[in-house]
């Protein structure tokens, strides 16, 4: 007998080989794609709480002020927010030619840094105690990831100038 078609049952023994082979392969790359978002976001919060330390540290004692949790959005534009523009320097003036109105925002400055902080909706609160003369100072970094709140917290002493 010269057999040169494949079985029904060949051909499901085969899909069934392949499917074992390619499952577990797609889902590991799945996973390290998601493992590298949450390392991303926690990386991105350290550097930001890193950054408004940093800030603190060129700031006058006096302006540096508590804000309770939960905070303030990074991507908010009001005027709650002027300690953050600060530290930032997010000001951008954009111009209409023709209507003469001159426009100035955070959003519009540096926008693959606000689409960031609005799609993950980062929040930074401030905790500050005085310590004979020398501020203890945390920053609290929140952000929403996979629907799940997540919390970057750090530390500070900043001595007066």
């Amino acid at each position: 007998m010269n057999k040169k078609a494949v079985t029904l049952t060949e051909t499901l023994i085969a899909i069934s080989i392949a499917l074992t082979i390619i499952l577990p392969i797609s889902m590991m790359f799945s996973n390290s794609s998601r493992t590298l978002e949450k390392t991303s976001n926690l990386s991105f919060a350290g550097g930001l709480a890193r950054y408004i330390i940093q800030g603190m540290m060129t700031m006058e004692k006096d302006e540096i002020v508590q804000i309770p949790p939960p905070g303030i959005s990074c991507c908010d534009e009001s005027d709650d927010n002027t300690y953050f523009k600060k530290l930032f320097n997010f000001y951008n003036v954009e111009s209409d030619l023709d209507s003469g109105v001159t426009t100035v925002g955070i959003k519009n400055c540096v926008t693959k840094l606000y689409n960031r902080f609005a799609r993950y909706n980062y929040r930074y609160s401030i905790s500050v105690a005085q310590i004979s003369g020398i501020k203890s100072v945390s920053v609290l970094i929140t952000w929403k990831e996979f629907g799940v709140d997540k919390v970057f917290e750090s530390h500070a002493y900043i001595v007066a100038r």
